[in-house]
């Protein structure tokens, strides 16, 4: 009987030995990374942004970098070093990127698309490689939707009513017709494609058909310095007294613009309304010292939304077609709620 006690003993002894080896083995593993320093392996993503055009785009891509850092995503970023890249013409260096992806086996491609038109045959070496792709704040116009898991960003069409829509309504109240002066982003892009329809689309209401008219767009590809040149000319050509109104595809070119009106001896925000999409923080500034009247917001801050899609995309999770960021339009009587790109 006492043996048979002292071999129940033993067993007990060898098996609680074994249970808190078995606990501080499991300890180490978990907490491997705070004794080595390295952390566990994260999400790899490729994302090929394009040129900075101003304030929205480089909020954009802090947004993007801060949020990677956050989740401990191994997040594969090329910069753009070539000046002949600058003002949008750069399929050619994001085919290169999102290939250059491809080849390194990301788990997640995203990308802001410069233009609309081109990009099926990268997205279906893409597709053939099982590495899901998402279009950040523009998006491209392949029929096969089965090449993008999702759409992150703006819906562009109703920026652009909004703009109308806010001008119809300032206009009435004067009594005045609005001839207007239409700076347009990169041409084929998405945004500049789809604010002039949705812009257009409420010129042709009858409240507002006889109290707005488009008297020229120029294009100044989303860039500050372009924008400036192609209002000076139009102004220099007799502009000067043919429009009372500007409409900016976004707040880079907004600037842009004002610095040429003001050159030209205009007076923006006064004399000449003007309207812009992005509503940045330098937006609403300009909108607090009264150089310009509305500025329809486009949320520039992504990451958030970015990395939740890549990380569903990444377990093959089903994800909506297109998701639409709240957004909506500041001018002097909210100009204190603006100010959040």
């Amino acid at each position: 009987m006492y043996l048979e006690k002292f071999r129940k003993r033993s067993f007990r002894f060898l098996l609680c030995q074994f249970c808190e080896f078995a606990a501080a083995a499991a300890l180490l593993l978990c907490s491997c990374d705070k004794l080595t320093g390295v952390k566990p392996k994260g999400l790899r993503v490729g994302f090929a942004q394009i040129a900075n055009e101003g304030p929205w785009r480089e909020t954009n891509t802090k947004s993007i970098k801060k949020e990677a850092r956050k989740r401990n995503i191994e997040l594969d970023f090329p910069e753009l070093k070539d000046s002949k890249l600058k003002g949008g013409q750069q399929q050619p260096f994001q085919k290169a990127a999102l290939l250059s992806f491809i080849k390194k086996k990301v788990d997640v491609i995203a990308f802001s698309p410069v233009v609309e038109d081109g990009w099926n045959d990268v997205l279906k070496e893409a597709k053939a490689e099982n590495i899901p792709v998402i279009t950040s704040d523009r998006g491209v116009s392949e029929n096969d939707e089965s090449l993008v898991a999702t759409f992150i960003g703006s819906d562009f069409t109703e920026e652009g009513r909004r703009a109308a829509d806010w001008l119809c309504k300032a206009f009435s109240q004067s009594n005045e017709i609005a001839n207007i002066l239409e700076v347009q982003g990169t041409r084929d892009s998405a945004p500049a494609i789809q604010r002039h329809l949705g812009f257009v689309a409420i010129l042709s209401k009858p409240e507002c058909q006889e109290r707005l008219q488009i008297i020229e767009s120029v294009v100044g590809n989303f860039n500050r310095e372009e924008a400036e040149k192609v209002t000076t000319t139009f102004l220099n050509n007799g502009g000067s007294n043919r429009i009372n109104a500007v409409f900016a595809h976004s707040d880079a070119m907004a600037f842009g613009a004002i610095k040429a009106l003001k050159k030209a001896g205009l007076n923006p925000g006064c004399q000449i309304t003007v309207v812009s999409v992005d509503a940045t923080d330098k937006g609403c500034n300009k909108i607090r010292k009264g150089r310009l009247n509305c500025a329809v917001e486009c949320k520039s801050r992504l990451g958030v939304q970015l990395f939740d899609a890549a990380e569903a995309a990444a377990k093959s999770m089903a994800l909506p077609a297109r998701i639409i960021i709240a957004e909506g339009v500041y001018d002097c009587s909210n100009v204190d709620h603006c100010g959040h790109d």
